[in-house]
């Protein structure tokens, strides 16, 4: 399986899903769910996750 555009960034990141959950303020199993692609996330959260790995929203969908 295609490894998902969350979870490249968050590896080029060198973080954990648990890391990323607490920087922003969500439970490590949302993390999972957006990394598996069963959950999509909120405009805020996918901006949170943007900051956190130094990209914006629009790479996670230029990369996906």
């Amino acid at each position: 399986m295609a490894q998902n555009v969350y979870e490249r960034y968050r590896e080029a990141a060198g973080l954990t899903q648990t890391e990323v959950a607490e920087k922003v303020g969500v439970h490590p199993s949302m993390i999972n769910k957006i990394e598996k692609g069963t959950r999509i996330p909120t405009l805020t959260l996918a901006g949170l996750l943007a900051d956190l790995y130094g990209c914006t929203t629009d790479d996670f969908r230029r990369a996906g």
